[in-house]
């Protein structure tokens, strides 16, 4: 990473891109878990946390050779809070939801889920708003839901007995995981190009 972000700095493009993609998760997670962007749209948010981000790759420190991918997440959310001019922010880390839970708050029918939600409730909320979306307009399967929720709320231990259930060694359920976040992704950008918000 390191390597790429020192091409980068040199006016490499695409060796920029390349370090924006791999970091991709990680500005989602910023966008829905930090707390000063919780005020925001889920679009202002997403496109707030990838800004940051994408300042945090140019500017990137090069003396500092280990940690890169902690370092970028930092400087990234120290970004987010002084273009804000929040003090110091905290994330707050998902975890604690099984299947169960996902797929009982996904067809709870008692509730009426909005796809204009209230964004920053609960960041489980929001997932679970963005999810139940994806299955309602069939932009994901509910397996491959099930497998985006596994694989990005669970533990590794977790990872690895999903791996075991698919037949299939980390790498490939991580290549997996990246192609259905991607899908997802793509399909909640043309959503908001189309209608102008979420």
């Amino acid at each position: 990473m390191h390597a790429l972000l020192t091409l980068a700095a040199a006016g490499d493009v695409t060796a920029e891109r390349v370090v924006l993609q791999a970091m991709l998760p990680k500005t989602a997670r910023l966008a829905r878990t930090c707390s000063c962007l919780r005020s925001l749209s889920p679009a202002d948010a997403a496109w707030s946390a990838f800004s940051a981000m994408w300042e945090a790759v140019k500017t990137y420190p090069l003396h500092r050779t280990t940690s890169v991918v902690g370092n970028l997440g930092l400087n990234a959310l120290e970004l987010i809070n002084r273009t804000l001019g929040l003090p110091r922010d905290h994330v707050e880390e998902i975890g604690g939801y099984t299947d169960e839970d996902l797929d009982a708050r996904m067809t709870d029918t008692t509730q009426a889920h909005s796809s204009e939600p209230t964004w920053g409730d609960s960041s489980f909320h929001d997932l679970v708003t963005v999810l139940t979306w994806a299955a309602d307009t069939g932009t994901l399967t509910r397996q491959e839901i099930a497998i985006l929720a596994r694989a990005d709320l669970g533990e590794d231990a977790d990872k690895d007995a999903l791996a075991d259930e698919l037949g299939s060694t980390r790498t490939t359920l991580s290549k997996r995981v990246w192609r259905i976040r991607t899908k997802l992704m793509t399909a909640v950008q043309e959503h908001i190009r189309d209608h102008g918000h979420w």
